[in-house]
């Protein structure tokens, strides 16, 4: 999708960000930076509130960033680094985890995110996804909901996740928040595996058009519990399918939406992941630190980013799950490192000093 047509792409939401007025002049002002001006343009913001969970996914990207020695980031330091994001241009946050539900003072944070002028949005497996907190978090400002749904077959759901009635409980809250016109997004997982059956992912966006909703398609990654597991790494076969499955218009892909206005991997460009305890890195898959929003501004941190090589320019394939050389070189080095994210200046192809040697000796000892 190009030009037009991932102009086209964006507008196709416009009902979301309608009843917000002053995020409708923010992202016009984005695209103004960043097609006229030529600038770089912060566009979306990850955000880790908590590593807690109730369910066990094995194929969970954050397994190895908890770290119960750390604090994860307060309200007001989540505020402090909003402004910050704010004047960098972003329009989106997506709060993640872990289970942001898990955490009590949630609203609080979704207060701290300025959600007249931003998309608050928040990804949830949906267990305590009740009538009741829903209200709240509507009250508070989120203004969209993404939900984690692994497969249709509730049974087959529920043990993918650990958690018995997990299914029942996510689809519910997603009727409701939509009886009250919160808009829901149901966010599914593709592998290698997953595509053997195609059929099933084609049942998924049909219901999720049934819905009036999207389906959003997540790329598998060798990250966390699939660290290991290049196995459901998508080959150029799988991708085709992806790309028929794009076509629809309830189907929707994290690359599909740029400032650019044009199919292109965000991460360091557009997009960045901050972990609940403060750590930078390009996106929730790419575990590399730039930096600390506590020990320095993010501006300093995003330009050291879009420094390094892979985040100069926007990648027209995801970085993460489809550049080969990208794992080869940035990925495979780290994959064995248990405490994540790695330091960009402890990285092997990143430290100072590092040269082409090595990088080739990172990438034979990853490969």
């Amino acid at each position: 999708m190009s030009g037009m047509g991932g102009m086209a792409a964006v507008l196709k939401h416009v009902r979301f960000v309608i009843r917000q007025p002053l995020l409708v002049i923010r992202i016009g002002k984005g695209f103004f930076r960043a097609l006229i001006l030529r600038k770089p343009v912060l566009r979306s913001v990850e955000l880790a509130v908590t590593y807690q969970c109730q369910c066990a996914c094995d194929m969970c990207y954050a397994e190895k960033l908890a770290d119960a020695g750390r604090k994860i980031l307060t309200v007001d330091q989540i505020r402090t680094l909003w402004e910050q994001c704010h004047r960098l241009g972003a329009i989106h946050v997506n709060i993640t985890g872990g289970e942001p539900l898990l955490r009590k003072d949630l609203c609080d944070v979704i207060r701290a995110l300025k959600p007249d002028s931003t998309m608050v949005s928040l990804v949830t497996n949906g267990v305590l996804l009740t009538p009741e907190r829903i209200d709240r978090l509507t009250a508070a400002g989120l203004r969209y909901l993404q939900i984690s749904i692994d497969s249709l077959n509730p049974q087959e759901h529920d043990r993918m996740r650990g958690v018995p009635g997990c299914f029942r409980k996510a689809i519910d809250g997603a009727a409701y928040a939509k009886s009250i016109g919160l808009p829901v997004c149901l966010s599914t997982v593709i592998s290698h595996d997953a595509l053997k059956t195609p059929e099933k992912i084609w049942e998924m966006i049909r219901f999720a058009e049934k819905m009036d909703t999207f389906l959003l398609l997540n790329l598998a990654a060798t990250a966390g519990g699939w660290t290991d597991r290049k196995d459901e790494l998508l080959t150029q076969e799988d991708m085709a399918l992806v790309a028929e499955f794009r076509k629809h218009p309830a189907v929707r892909q994290d690359v599909m939406y740029n400032f650019r206005g044009k199919s292109g991997c965000p991460a360091g460009t557009e997009k960045l992941y901050v972990t609940a305890y403060g750590d930078v890195t390009p996106c929730d898959m790419v575990h590399i630190s730039f930096g600390n929003v506590l020990d320095q501004p993010l501006k300093t941190i995003w330009e050291r980013m879009r420094a390094c090589p892979p985040f100069r320019k926007q990648s027209p394939q995801c970085l993460r799950c489809i550049d080969r050389e990208f794992v080869s070189q940035y990925v495979d080095p780290i994959a064995d490192v248990q405490q994540i994210p790695v330091p960009a200046e402890a990285h092997p192809c990143l430290r100072p000093g590092a040269g082409k040697s090595a990088r080739a000796d990172a990438t034979a000892g990853g490969s």
